[in-house]
């Protein structure tokens, strides 16, 4: 990360800090230094103030979801989809924890609930990178057509994401590789 970014997040963070030590019960604040904390790499800081967000407000979309995306990047898989089920129980209308629960559920290999939840998560944006995700997932699966389907759909929607779903392809079929020369 640039030091110039970083130093934005340090900023930010000393702000809210600011802005917490006025008012203990800042809800928003919590949820922003929480957001802040986690672009700079503060992952047990973040899920501190995301826990305290949730704690002043358990109705805390942004809090649940921001969380959960942490438990992704820690491979905390069953906390993930606990804070994201939470999230889209609080906001059936936002399709980004249903994207990331989908991941969630894709990296436990629960492939069907993870093409419902891109599937469900792209009825409410049209999105080229859930159907990326769902492509990667298919193909996990051995759906190859419906895979290809996918991310020909996502390169119209958005066709700079073309080099993006050819690396994760890479990935996808390295890691399947890998685990065949294991099985063997």
């Amino acid at each position: 990360m640039c030091r110039y970014r970083m130093s934005r997040y340090e900023e930010a963070v000393k702000f809210l800090d600011q802005a917490i030590a006025v008012k203990p019960d800042y809800i928003v604040a919590f949820s922003s230094r929480g957001a802040a904390k986690s672009s700079a790499g503060d992952v047990a800081g973040a899920i501190k103030d995301f826990d305290r967000a949730i704690e002043l407000d358990p109705k805390n979309t942004f809090a649940f979801w921001n969380r959960g995306e942490i438990e992704i990047k820690q491979g905390n898989y069953d906390k993930a989809i606990a804070d994201l089920t939470k999230a889209s129980e609080l906001d059936p209308t936002y399709s980004y924890p249903l994207q990331l629960r989908g991941q969630a559920k894709r990296a436990k290999k629960d492939y069907q609930g993870a093409v419902a939840d891109f599937t469900a998560a792209y009825g409410l944006f049209k999105g080229a990178y859930i159907l990326m995700h769902r492509g990667l997932t298919y193909m996990d699966m051995g759906k190859t057509a419906e895979a290809k389907k996918d991310f020909d759909e996502a390169v119209k929607l958005y066709p700079a994401i073309k080099p993006e779903i050819d690396r994760e392809i890479a990935k996808t079929k390295a890691v399947a590789a890998t685990v065949a020369g294991k099985t063997k």
